[in-house]
């Protein structure tokens, strides 16, 4: 990918250096040497058409337009125009009183408030300064050279900020005395501009943009920025060449040295000896192509900042002409088309002379414009200082790079990450250990989880604590046999399953008869009665009095224990029991949000921390972090789920008409009976008792008549429910028996 951006950096670079080839004889790009972009405003009115707000608080009044909001960065755009690349700007501005930093400045070449160059005052109440800054890819950069203290700024008086920018080149102007010369070290762009205030309240009272007329000095600086960027685009361009060739030579040499290994004749190994240097070496002509690159984009920064690279604007109009220095763009093409084999045995300085030198004293002799005192000052500013430190350290880190070139040997950078043949075994043995007969833990939290699920109580209480600070089980004994079950039968889990739903003790009935209950019928020579799961209470308990008052939270299971279905059983209930539930094994991961709609269990339905099934969470759904044991909850909220949802109602009425087909549709004593039998089996999984009939009889009564009577019109089914109800009010009476059966609390509870 770095490859065709590079060449499409090229080509732009080499568009913008064609219009001014003839720039230094000054009949560059006619359309920029007349006077151009020009843009007022006094702020004494709105004008909505010229700006765009995008954050603050801006208000006209009084003839001047107000920022109060104090917050970070309140922006105004000028949406209208873009503005050129030579430009002077002028802003007359009053920072107000308000507490805060009461940074007020502009943006210009702005893209976004990520990118842009930018000025701005800083009025504190300690200091006060005037600076220059730029934001790229979202951060903001402060260079130390563009930061200027000034003691010319007070709150409530008028201050003016004028700034002249040529190129990369900046003037900044406060109250009419220069306060600073700067070169901006990223590259201009194209964009817009924009007022800020940062941290405080301002009032603008007047904005001038005026597009600066280019001279002859202005074309010859424009033609040696474009020859500079297209030479710096084609060391770019030559440097992605380089690590597509490495690229290419690495992975030959990579599927050499991970081939087959054994049986190799001499040629063949030869082969692979020759691959890996190629690679070796085509690796180093990658850090050579970068370091090069480095040292041209450094030899272009310290011209923008060194004036003897600026010498032939020291000569007036009749002077003898002195031949432009060569730009860094034109330095870099003596060094061969391959950037070194040109220059192998010369520095930079040595293959690059400068074609009329002069004295560094005689620069600014009788021209007005620089003095000899004044280019020192400059040429000793930090910016120059600082560049030319650069300038040294990327020609360092060239000649290091050709010396490690000339020296090839067998290593390079692998294509992608290298895992050894074969593993440590630190894994496996952590697994065996956890695992290992000597650790019986592992079986006995295993099996405790097991236990908690089939009886809703665990044989030690605290699931997630089997420390010394934990629970003692009830019944270490049966804990301790069923874990060594576990470990014998080759952690397969099916087999305690098994044994746990055969034993007498799950069969027990949960009303409280204990082992003599008649509801414990049934066992017969299925029971598992061999097992030692049936533990005998402390006591003798006889009855359901004696086993309350011995043991009311039934701790040694003298009966089985009631308990809610979980919240994923709640819902597929009412699927499985009308019929629709949609058993299909696997698949993607299912929205929550189509929990009212889709047949499909709710195992695969997504739950996270954000992202849950509102039906499933009100019936404690688990948590996706860590289900040790779930909480057991019974609140209004859960019926209400019940009655209201979507799902409960397409699936009663669903039900409903079911049942309907098989007892038949009359509407008398004997079809209405076997319909509330079929309905309290279908859904309570019981017979309904003599009490419970009569009730459902009059239920089925009153309702039919009461829709009747009301001429109760027949609704489509509203939100997400996809079935409406019965138009017949017999079979609507029906739905709604169904309705109430599936809001029993006998439908969610486990007995």
């Amino acid at each position: 990918a770095g490859l065709p951006s590079e060449q499409a950096r090229r080509e732009e670079a080499e568009k913008k250096r064609r219009p001014a080839v003839g720039g230094p004889a000054g009949s560059g790009d006619p359309r920029r040497t007349e006077v151009g972009f020009h843009y007022r405003d006094d702020f004494s009115q709105q004008r909505p058409d010229d700006w765009q707000p995008l954050s603050g608080q801006w208000v006209y009044e009084n003839n001047r337009l107000v920022e109060k909001a104090v917050t970070s960065f309140a922006t105004m755009v000028l949406k209208k125009a873009t503005l050129p690349q030579d430009v002077r700007i002028k802003l007359r501005y009053r920072p107000l009183a308000a507490a805060g930093l009461r940074s007020i400045g502009f943006s210009f070449d702005y893209i976004d408030q990520g990118h842009s160059q930018d000025i701005y005052t800083h009025t504190g109440d300690a200091s006060q300064s005037v600076q220059a800054f730029h934001r790229t890819g979202g951060q903001q950069v402060y260079p130390q050279a563009g930061i200027v203290q000034t003691k010319d700024l007070k709150v409530g008086e008028e201050a003016t900020i004028e700034i002249t920018a040529r190129g990369q080149q900046l003037t900044i102007m406060l109250n009419g005395t220069k306060r600073l010369d700067y070169v901006m070290p990223v590259a201009r762009r194209e964009g817009k501009f924009a007022l800020w205030v940062h941290q405080g309240s301002a009032e603008f009272l007047e904005l001038e943009i005026r597009e600066l007329t280019l001279s002859p000095e202005d074309l010859r600086r424009e033609h040696r920025v474009a020859v500079d960027q297209v030479a710096l685009a084609e060391k770019r361009l030559a440097t992605a060449h380089a690590e597509v060739e490495s690229l290419r030579a690495r992975i030959a040499a990579e599927r050499a040295k991970h081939g087959a290994t054994q049986g190799l004749s001499d040629v063949v190994i030869e082969k692979r000896k020759l691959l890996i240097l190629t690679a070796s070496r085509a690796e180093k002509a990658v850090a050579v192509a970068k370091a090069d690159e480095a040292v041209l984009h450094a030899e272009q920064n310290l011209m923008l900042v060194r004036p003897s690279l600026r010498a032939e604007s020291a000569h007036g109009a009749n002077a003898t002409p002195v031949p432009s220095p060569p730009s860094s763009g034109e330095r870099a093409r003596v060094r061969g088309p391959n950037g070194d084999d040109a220059s192998q045995s010369q520095s930079t300085e040595e293959r690059t002379p400068h074609p009329n030198p002069l004295p560094f004293k005689a620069r600014g002799e009788g021209t007005g414009e620089d003095t000899a005192a004044d280019a020192l000052l400059y040429d000793n500013s930090p910016a120059a200082i600082d560049a030319e430190q650069k300038l040294s350290a990327a020609k360092a880190a060239l000649a290091a790079a050709r010396s490690a070139r000339e020296k090839p040997d067998d290593k390079y950078a692998a294509v992608g990450e290298m895992f050894p043949a074969t593993s440590t075994g630190r894994r496996a043995a952590l697994a065996q250990w956890i695992a290992s007969k000597q650790n019986p833990r592992t079986a006995r939290v295993a099996v405790n989880h097991i236990w908690l699920r089939h009886f809703g109580q665990a044989l030690v209480p605290s699931v997630a604590n089997f420390g010394l600070n934990g629970d003692q089980p009830s019944h270490p004994e049966l804990l301790d046999w069923l874990a060594v079950e576990l470990m014998e039968n080759g952690w397969r889990m099916k087999p305690i399953h098994r044994a746990i739903v055969l034993s007498a003790t799950y069969r027990m009935s949960s009303s409280g008869g204990g082992h003599g209950d008649k509801e414990t019928r049934g066992r017969g020579e299925n029971s598992n009665s061999s097992l030692p799961l049936s533990p005998a209470p402390l006591v003798p308990l006889s009855s359901s009095a004696a086993g309350t008052a011995h043991d009311p939270t039934n701790r040694y299971l003298w009966r089985m224990n009631s308990r809610r279905m979980e919240a994923e059983v709640v819902r597929d209930s009412v699927l499985f029991a009308a019929g629709s539930l949609d058993a299909t094994r696997g698949g993607a991961e299912i929205p929550e949000a189509q929990g009212q709609t889709s047949l499909r269990r709710s195992l695969y339905f997504r739950n996270t921390p954000n992202e849950k099934m509102k039906f499933l969470e009100l019936f404690d759904v688990a948590d996706p972090n860590g289900c040790y044991r779930r909480k057991e909850s019974v609140v209004p909220q859960q019926a209400l789920a019940l009655m209201n949802s979507a799902l409960a109602l397409d699936q009663s009425r669903l039900l409903a008409e079911k049942l309907t087909k098989q007892v038949g549709d009359k509407d008398d004593e004997p079809t209405n009976t076997a319909f509330i039998t079929a309905a309290f089996e279908t859904i309570l999984s019981q017979s309904p008792t003599e009490a419970e009939l009569a009730a459902s009889h009059r239920f089925l009564q009153d309702h039919t008549k009461l829709v009747a009577a009301s001429n109760q019109a027949v609704f489509t089914a509203g939100g997400q429910s996809q079935r409406g109800p019965s138009a017949v009010p017999a079979q609507r009476a029906r739905e709604n028996l169904v309705h109430v059966l599936f809001s029993h609390n006998a439908f969610v509870t486990v007995r």
